[in-house]
């Protein structure tokens, strides 16, 4: 009767590694669908530098705009906070924003004039020729002041690059700056990062990417395809694996019952193993009650002489303590005269020099 209850459980772990072996063989047809090329990892750019003097001058142009355009966004905060601002800029700077900030309103005064010359009712006291000459002349005015703004930009640009602390100082300002000064330094700031993408890709690799997304669409348009046609192929195959898997588990009941009276069987064996296990037991526990008999005993006499070894050298320690005081004692008497004798001699010498400067005068 136990024979074939063993043969019966056999049969039950072969079904089972059956039905395993099949769910791995669906997972395995739906891995060998799935892409295994990263497609995300092709289309990054292959160098992380820049290859070329050209694109590495091109992206240094843009970051020097960039950070030009920053400090001068902050002119008109700095100049309008310049008594704040003057001790951390310094003398030159300070000149230069005021200079600066003259040469602006004299360019805003003179724009207004042109504005009115625009308009002859207001002008209309004064004669032809002469209009004409003075709209020239304020025209003129105006390109000197352009100009004028120009280098006075330039020159404060030069001198923050000459202070680097002033630089630093106008960077914590950067909340004062005019929102659409700060959408246009976000602006350039986006551009430097796509120019730096756009050179990282040579002609070629833009080609060969183009060719592989081309590919990529094209083979997923017939991926599609194989999926739809597998997926029918796998509906049906999974609907004769159901009917497969009641079959088996019909079998598999019929085989625990069988191994359910099989246990009821082996009852008898189990009860005649705890009785022989528990005999073990109890002869253990005697050994193990006289073998801790004798550990306390070892312990007993190894704590006599313990205390027996601490009793021998506790002469031996307080000699020493006695010894160790008497020589720290030595130690801080010498020290105490050395220092007298160094104080003696420091009052000789200090004798001995003003005699000399009293023998020298």
């Amino acid at each position: 009767m136990a024979t074939e209850a063993i043969e019966r459980k056999i049969q039950i772990e072969a079904i089972t590694v059956e039905t395993n072996e099949a769910r791995i063989d669906d997972n395995l047809t739906m891995k060998r669908v799935s892409p295994k090329v990263d497609v995300l990892q092709i289309l990054e750019p292959v160098r992380r530098k820049l290859a070329s003097i050209e694109a590495e001058r091109i992206i240094s142009v843009i970051e020097k705009t960039i950070d030009k355009l920053e400090k001068v966004t902050l002119l008109p905060h700095i100049s309008y906070n310049l008594s704040r601002f003057s001790v951390a800029l310094g003398l030159e700077l300070t000149c230069a924003i005021r200079e600066h900030v003259r040469l602006e309103q004299h360019f805003y005064y003179t724009v207004t004039k042109l504005i009115e010359a625009d308009h002859p009712e207001h002008e209309e006291d004064q004669s032809g020729k002469h209009k004409v000459k003075t709209k020239v002349e304020r025209y003129n005015n105006f390109t000197l002041l352009q100009q004028a703004l120009g280098s006075s930009v330039k020159n404060i640009i030069r001198l923050f690059e000459g202070t680097p602390s002033a630089c630093q100082i106008i960077q914590t300002e950067c909340r004062a700056r005019k929102p659409l000064c700060t959408g246009l330094i976000l602006a350039l700031k986006k551009l430097r990062n796509f120019v730096f993408g756009r050179l990282l890709i040579s002609p070629v690799e833009e080609k060969d990417k183009t060719e592989f997304v081309e590919n990529i669409i094209l083979q997923d348009k017939q991926n599609t395809v194989i999926i739809a046609t597998l997926e029918a192929e796998l509906a049906a195959a999974i609907k004769d694996k159901e009917n497969e898997m009641l079959k088996k588990n019909e079998i598999i009941r019929k085989l625990k019952n069988n191994l359910l009276q099989l246990d009821l069987f082996s009852e008898d064996s189990i009860r005649q193993i705890k009785q022989d296990s528990e005999k073990q037991q109890q002869g253990d526990q005697k050994d193990s009650e006289g073998r801790i008999v004798k550990l306390q005993e070892e312990i007993a006499q190894l704590r006599t002489q313990l205390n027996n070894s601490i009793t021998e050298h506790r002469s031996t320690e307080q000699a020493l303590r006695r010894r160790k005081f008497k020589t720290e004692t030595e130690i801080e008497n010498w020290i105490q005269k050395y220092d007298a004798d160094i104080e003696e001699k420091q009052v000789y010498f200090f004798c001995l020099e003003v005699f000399l400067s009293l023998f020298l005068q």
